[in-house]
């Protein structure tokens, strides 16, 4: 049986993160919040974690570097797009930090 531990144990690492940072925007009145902090940050994680484990067994590093990549620059585009001219380059900077 596997061992579920450690996906786990990411996957709440990136939950509290994006939790954390979600309650500062909260905080400071920002645009983005709680919510969607966590759920762009476990997304993340599930998606970085999957690229490890698919493919030939070994540990893809390359693989998971274009995803991390592909993540950045979708969230960064879809922010800046969607959101006013100067708050949209922060929402995007404070998801590729998440």
């Amino acid at each position: 049986m596997h061992d579920l531990t450690e996906p786990f144990l990411r996957l709440l690492a990136a939950t509290v993160v994006g939790t954390v940072i979600g309650i500062n925007r909260d905080l400071y009145g920002k645009p983005t919040g709680v919510r969607l902090h966590a759920l762009v940050s476990i997304a993340s994680a599930l998606l970085v974690m999957l690229a490890g484990e698919l493919g030939s067994g070994t540990p893809d590093h390359a693989a998971a570097s274009r995803i991390i990549q592909g993540i950045v620059g979708g969230i960064g585009d879809g922010s800046i797009w969607s959101c006013e001219a100067s708050r949209g380059r922060g929402s995007a900077a404070c998801f590729v930090t998440s």
